[in-house]
């Protein structure tokens, strides 16, 4: 799996990938955001959040960079307005749809 390897290449190509999927919202007349899950694990090192738990050797080499966290209503809420904020900005106006996903997930 060249995603577990993080080769800088791999990297780039998914970086882009990633920017060509998201860039279709631009395009289109109604986005759909669908909440899923308000856990995650995140780096204080980049103050990125994680689309995985890190693996157990970087959580060993760097037991202060990775936290777990429970995202509450409020930043939850905080998130979608700065993304409807970030659409309209873009876009002059866009529709928007809500939904939430009915899967019960464990945390992380």
């Amino acid at each position: 799996n060249q995603a577990r390897k993080g080769t800088l290449e791999f990297v780039r190509q998914r970086h882009q990938q990633l920017r060509q999927y998201f860039a279709r919202a631009l395009a289109a007349d109604l986005v759909i955001i669908t909440f899923g899950m308000t856990e995650t694990w995140f780096d204080q090192e980049t103050n990125l959040a994680l689309a995985e738990a890190p693996s157990p050797r970087l959580v060993k080499e760097y037991p202060e960079r990775f936290v777990y966290r429970s995202l509450s209503h409020q930043q939850c809420l905080n998130t979608l307005k700065s993304i409807y904020a970030i659409l309209r900005g873009l876009k002059g106006s866009a529709s928007k749809v809500k939904s939430v996903s009915s899967v019960i997930e464990k945390p992380t």
